[in-house]
């Protein structure tokens, strides 16, 4: 096969929580459809790279059946080669030309599409689609990302100035920072005007470009082709191949509540009488400038109502905290809660209170609706509730969910947050550690982390399986005698063992916080 530019240039993968199968899941079924379990299903990744969002679920499912494709040979191979040192059977990467997918290839689950279709030929986008219509199972779920107007004529802009700048430029290094002195130079000459285009430009450069990797920088704008849609042609393409649409990834891009009451009852009304025309519209309200879409074949059942009663076959995971140390939990007495990324919720009703307060001391576990609200119930104490109270925390849930202060899941972990006798991590992050140049790994809940060198470090390499408690405290004072701190007089061995012996249940502790632990 041809060498292509993603074989000069190397871009840069990772996982793509938004994109798990497990996500896609929870939303099919809140719109009322019976996905099938992730813990037993078939994946299809176009354009996958070095397989660094299959590997993952490849380990983490070893019931079910994972195939990447990709144009860009290397990239495939390094992929190959990961594989076969974690010795997975259920995973294929293949070099192959998508044009040349085989019918043969059989029934997906799940398809991902992740940063292709607006970055390749229309013949490409319509085999996409295609291959989305033909292969998918019949309860089966697509994901589709891609550049979306009217958010892409910002994005335009500097891409127009990157390529003007660099239209004499063939070599890839030189096109690169020939590209970032534009930006540094265009970004030099914009001044503290109060005028809203040069505050728009300014935070583009700000958030979007100045630190961006050169992988995506070279391939995401200054490729030949970078073509934003507005949703409305997306989904014009996607029915035309008998596909329908379901969602966003991003459960919570489908909710109006941050709109005033006045948009969102006029968005409420365009929901009943034409749910893709309220999308467009919320995308010329968000300047949205990208998508990531859910299909479903068109025969397929699903409801266009959300079905808010299914939060009561699932599970809830949130590091949501309360704003006060000591919660009223009495009836009718509100009680804030905020999670880590700011988000907050007001509460009234005991049971929701209570429920709340164990999500948060559970995390990163999730909690199945049953024994949240068994957990809950045990925390009111004598605290009265009724069967009615169960259904107002579903829909606080389901509330809670569409505004991104939680988490929802359909099926097991794939971690344990209790260690056993010879402690277990990610046989993934393990190598990662040992390959990664940026010191991040992909957790078993399929999210990135950062892992500073040092102790936190080394204990989740020597957590392979293979040691007890003991040996683990001794392979660290090995190394602790022969990595020094900086400063001061390192204690001796002994004193490094009496350290490890008081911290080790503690450290491995935190390891499993990380969802790390397998065992």
């Amino acid at each position: 096969m041809a060498e292509t530019e993603y074989d000069v240039v190397a871009y840069p993968g990772r996982a793509f929580p938004q994109a798990h199968p497990e996500r896609l899941a929870v939303i099919g079924k809140l719109f009322g459809m019976s996905p099938v379990p992730v813990t037993k299903c078939r994946v299809l990744e176009i354009g996958c790279s070095e397989g660094n969002h299959l590997i993952p679920l490849a380990y983490n499912y070893p019931d079910s059946e994972f195939l990447g494709v990709d144009l860009a040979v290397t990239a495939v191979s390094v992929g190959q080669k990961t594989i076969a040192e974690l010795g997975l059977k259920n995973i294929e990467l293949r070099a192959e030309d998508l044009l040349e997918f085989p019918a043969s290839a059989g029934k997906f689950d799940y398809i991902v599409t992740h940063g292709i279709y607006s970055w390749v030929p229309q013949i490409v986008r319509d085999k996409i689609m295609a291959v989305c219509r033909d292969h998918l199972s019949p309860n089966g779920i697509a994901y589709i990302s891609y550049n979306a107007m009217p958010g892409g004529h910002v994005r335009a802009i500097f891409r127009d100035m990157m390529r003007f700048h660099t239209r004499a430029v063939t070599d890839p290094a030189a096109k690169i920072a020939k590209a970032r002195a534009c930006i540094r130079f265009v970004a030099s000459g914009m001044t503290n005007s109060d005028d809203p285009l040069s505050k728009l430009m300014r935070d583009e450069v700000d958030r979007h470009l100045l630190d961006k990797d050169e992988g995506v920088l070279y391939h995401d704008d200054l490729a030949d082709i970078n073509q934003p849609y507005y949703f409305h042609e997306f989904m014009s393409h996607a029915n035309q191949h008998g596909l329908n649409f379901l969602g966003e990834a991003d459960y919570f891009e489908l909710s109006a509540r941050n709109f005033p009451p006045e948009t969102a009852e006029v968005l409420s009304r365009m929901q009943k009488d034409d749910p893709l025309l309220r999308e467009q519209y919320m995308d010329f309200m968000k300047c949205r400038r990208f998508r990531q879409t859910l299909l479903v074949r068109q025969d397929a059942p699903f409801s266009d109502v959300r079905v808010a009663r299914q939060i009561r076959t699932l599970a809830a995971a949130s590091a949501i905290k309360p704003v006060s140390i000591s919660p009223d939990l009495s009836v009718d007495v509100e009680a804030k809660f905020k999670n880590p990324k700011g988000g907050m919720i007001t509460l009234r009703q005991p049971l929701a209170k209570a429920a709340f307060l164990h999500l948060g001391s559970a995390y990163p576990r999730a909690v199945p609706f049953a024994e949240l609200v068994s957990a809950a119930r045990q925390i009111l104490g004598p605290i009265a509730t009724t069967p009615a109270d169960e259904d107002d925390l579903a829909e606080i849930l389901h509330e809670a969910y569409s505004v991104d202060l939680i988490d929802l899941q359909s099926g097991p972990a794939t971690f344990t947050m209790t260690p056993g006798e010879r402690p277990t991590t990610s046989a993934v992050a393990r190598l990662q550690l040992q390959t990664v140049d940026d010191d991040l790994v992909t957790n078993l809940r399929h999210a990135q982390i950062r892992v500073e060198p040092g102790l936190s470090r080394k204990l989740i390499e020597l957590l392979d399986g293979t040691r007890n408690r003991a040996d683990v405290i001794e392979a660290l004072a090995d190394w602790a005698i022969a990595h020094p701190p900086a400063e001061g007089e390192p204690p001796t061995r002994a004193a490094w063992q009496q350290r490890f012996a008081a911290e080790i249940d503690r450290g491995i502790a935190g390891v499993a916080s990380m969802a790390l632990l397998v065992n």
